[in-house]
């Protein structure tokens, strides 16, 4: 079986986040490095550098501001098709 990359982890863990915030579920929405981070048990410096090659690469959304956050262009797709 073969196991899940770090940026597979990644990009699960914030379509899960951004449809809960989406949806209206999540107060928080904890898609900054730091928060993914700790919640993954990743380093931070990685998570960033994976998060920058996911918005890269069209599949994050990023949120200026301190922190920077990220949604799931997918999920944001599906709550806003037009």
């Amino acid at each position: 079986m073969k196991t899940a990359s770090k940026k597979d982890l990644i990009l699960s863990y914030i379509r899960k986040k951004s449809k809960e915030y989406l949806r209206g579920g999540g107060e928080d929405i904890a898609t900054d490095a730091l928060s993914i981070a700790y919640e993954l048990k990743i380093d931070r410096a990685n998570v960033s550098r994976d998060l920058n090659v996911l918005w890269k690469n069209g599949l994050l959304v990023k949120l200026a501001g301190r922190p920077v956050y990220f949604l799931s262009m997918e999920e944001l797709g599906n709550s806003y098709p037009d």
